[in-house]
């Protein structure tokens, strides 16, 4: 989607002009511009950054990279274009919602008190549901990927896992 190199997840949340204007927006860019050098795939610059950052911090840089994902898919499949700020001021709203909703869920548990039961409500007839897993092991130099897709009535459907070797260090 952008002429500057190769489309890869290393590219899209941190190489192209977009993702660094993005990092240069949340005060991130230095540590990012640094990490960068040494690393030449994603996971192995995510978890270089994790070492780094406070637990806040992690929080928006997760953000950071999903919305930067997110907005790579929004131009590709929904031609919609989305500037640095966009995507700043959504990871704002997104981590403020999920903070009251921590809260929230924080306060009910310690105060016992379950207003209503917790229910799962069916979806519309003819949808799928798609859950997507990514996980990053740098013990064993390893990421992973798995999808499950259930039915309307939460049947199975089919699933996939598959794991790479970053191979790199």
């Amino acid at each position: 989607m952008c002429d500057d190199g190769v489309e890869n997840s290393l590219h899209v949340s941190f190489l192209c002009s977009n993702g660094r204007n993005c990092w240069h927006q949340c005060n991130f860019r230095d540590m990012v511009q640094a990490t960068t050098i040494r690393a030449n795939f994603a996971a192995i610059l995510i978890f270089t950054l994790l070492q780094r950052l406070g637990h806040t911090q992690v929080a928006w840089m997760a953000m950071t990279v999903w919305s930067l994902w997110q907005q790579q898919n929004n131009r590709l499949w929904h031609n919609i274009i989305e500037n640095p700020m966009q995507v700043i001021n959504y990871n704002m709203r997104l981590l403020e919602e999920w903070k009251l909703a921590q809260n929230l869920q924080q306060r009910q548990m310690s105060d016992n008190i379950i207003n209503s039961p917790i229910i799962w409500l069916k979806f519309n007839d003819g949808r799928y549901k798609c859950n997507v897993g990514v996980s990053f092991s740098n013990i064993s130099d390893r990421v992973g990927i798995s999808i499950c897709i259930r039915d309307d009535g939460g049947h199975f459907v089919l699933a996939k896992t598959e794991w790479s070797h970053s191979s790199a260090q």
